[in-house]
Parts: C-alpha cells; sequence; structure tokens
C-alpha cells in the first residue's frame, strides 16, 4: 500500500470510529432521556416502559405491567363513562318520557340523544330497542320514537301502578336507605354533576308537574350511582308506582310551595353527605326525607 493510500486508510478508519463512537453515545441518550416513560408509581416501585423497543423494564415485570396498561386502563375508562351514559339515557327516557306525557308524544332523534349523552348511535339504539321491548316506547322506520300506549306497558310495570300509595311507601322507607352503601361506594364526580342539575331544575320547576319530572330524574339518578342494575329495576318499579292514581291524588292535595322547598333542602342534605361519603349522615338524611314526605301524604 502506497503512503497516500495508508494515510486515506487510516483517516478514513479514524472518522468511521469516530462516527460510531458518537452514534453511540446519541443512542445512549435518547435511550436514557427521551425514550423511557415513567407510569403512575405503584408501592415502592416504579416502572418504566421504553417507548424504542416497546419494551416493559425489569422493574414493570417485576410488577407484571403490561405495555398495553395505559391503553387498558383507557378502555375500561371509556366501557365505564359509556355504561353511566346510556343509564342516564334510560332514566331520561323514564322521566321525561312518562311524566306530562301522553300516547304519541314525540322523542328526541337518536342523533340528539347520541349529541346529548355522548352515546355511539349504536348505544343508542341498544338502549331504546330495550325500552321498546319493556313497552314504554315505540319506534316507527322513518318516523321516529314516540311515547307507547299504556295497553303496551309491561306486566311489572302495570304490577307497580297497582301498589298502593302506602305500599310504596313502605318499599321506600326500606330500600332507599339501604341503596345509600353503594352509592357511596361507587357513585362519581359525573354523578354528583348528575344529581345537582336534576336539583337545580327541580329549583327552577315553574309548574308541579315539572317539579315532580324533576324530581323522579333526581331519584333514578341516585339509582344509577348505586352502580347495581338490579337497584336501577327497582327504583324504575318505584318510578312507575307514583303514576298511580291515588298517588297523584295525594300529591296534588299536600304540595305546596312550602313543602317543595322544604323538599329541595332534604335532597341538598342527601347530595352533601354523599360526596362527603358519609354512608352515616347520607342514610339519616334519606330516612330524614321519606318520614317527612310518608307523614305529610298522610297525616299532613
Amino acid at each position: 500500500m502506497s503512503g497516500a493510500s495508508s494515510i486515506a486508510y487510516s483517516y478514513a478508519s479514524d472518522h468511521i470510529n469516530q462516527s460510531s463512537t458518537i452514534s453511540v453515545l446519541v443512542r445512549s441518550e435518547l435511550t436514557n432521556s427521551r425514550c423511557r416513560l415513567p407510569q403512575p408509581t405503584l408501592g415502592k416501585r416504579t416502572g418504566f416502559l421504553v417507548r424504542c423497543t416497546n419494551r416493559p423494564s425489569p422493574a414493570a415485570l417485576d410488577l407484571n405491567q403490561s405495555p398495553n396498561w395505559f391503553r387498558l386502563r383507557s378502555d375500561m375508562a371509556s366501557r365505564i363513562r359509556s355504561r353511566d351514559s346510556t343509564r342516564d339515557l334510560r332514566a331520561f327516557v323514564l322521566s321525561h318520557a312518562g311524566d306530562g306525557a301522553t300516547t304519541g308524544d314525540r322523542l328526541p332523534t337518536e342523533r340528539a340523544f347520541a349529541e346529548r349523552f355522548g352515546l355511539p348511535r349504536n348505544a343508542v339504539r341498544r338502549t331504546l330497542a330495550d325500552l321498546e321491548a319493556e313497552g314504554r316506547i315505540r319506534r316507527e322506520v322513518g318516523r321516529g320514537t314516540f311515547v307507547a300506549a299504556p295497553s303496551q306497558a309491561t306486566a311489572q310495570a302495570a304490577t307497580a301502578r297497582r301498589a298502593s300509595p302506602a305500599e310504596l311507601m313502605e318499599a321506600r322507607l326500606r330500600i332507599e336507605p339501604a341503596a345509600v352503601e353503594l352509592i357511596v361506594v361507587n357513585a362519581t364526580p359525573a354523578d354528583y354533576d348528575r344529581m345537582d342539575h336534576c336539583l337545580d331544575r327541580s329549583e327552577r320547576a315553574v309548574t308541579l308537574d315539572e317539579f315532580e319530572s324533576w324530581d323522579a330524574a333526581f331519584h333514578l339518578t341516585l339509582a344509577a350511582a348505586a352502580r347495581n342494575e338490579l337497584i336501577t329495576r327497582i327504583y324504575e318499579l318505584f318510578h312507575e308506582a307514583r303514576q298511580h292514581a291515588d298517588f297523584g291524588k295525594l300529591r296534588d292535595r299536600i304540595v305546596t310551595e312550602t313543602l317543595r322547598i322544604e323538599y329541595q333542602k332534604q335532597h341538598r342534605a342527601i347530595v352533601e353527605a354523599l360526596k362527603k361519603r358519609d354512608a352515616t349522615a347520607a342514610r339519616q338524611a334519606v330516612v330524614i326525607h321519606l318520614t317527612y314526605a310518608h307523614r305529610n301524604l298522610f297525616h299532613g
């Protein structure tokens, strides 16, 4: 090899070695400073997920963490939100389509429901299909969704409407205070927002029917916050029983502006206790409210 060739070869080798060293250092720095994403601390250990390789670190493996942990948690939260919104839609239809509505009244469109409750259209369709199967509504292709005729009501709803006001209050006094335990444990900030919304609307109500509608929506919202399907169905039966003709006569006779204000204060006390996660205070507030309502209905 000539002298010039030797010099050129030496220069090229040095340049390659230098570039390789720099490349290694850069890759190392990127890995150390930008490619590791800290996950939430679990106990006294912290797991790290390396974005570049999509492989968990030994700490993450030691904690049995999956690289898909964040995605799985996000999916779970999304499913919970969807389930809550579905319950809200159902409660809305039951409380607003039932109270003061007549057979054949048109309900909002699927698109309107989807936008209002943040649900995909297929979830709205499933909920409406369930309500149709229960005889609460009827759907006509190309025309819309309507309040069903009384003859289309289910046997359960018919049974509930045959219950006397006294039977209704007896059942409520025994079941609603017990449901408080589940609400305290399972209610979310979104549930409390919905409760406050119902209370705000009931306090702004102009007519007795409007007040009763939002009062019913409030209690159905409490049931949904328990996250228990059976509790929700029981509250819906209570709502059906309130449509009993005798209950309406009693309500019209005793509900005054003073009574409405007292009911609203009692509702606020229930929500405040629930927000504090104070099951004892919440249960007591529910008992006070129902006992007060019972006394005014039958001994007012």
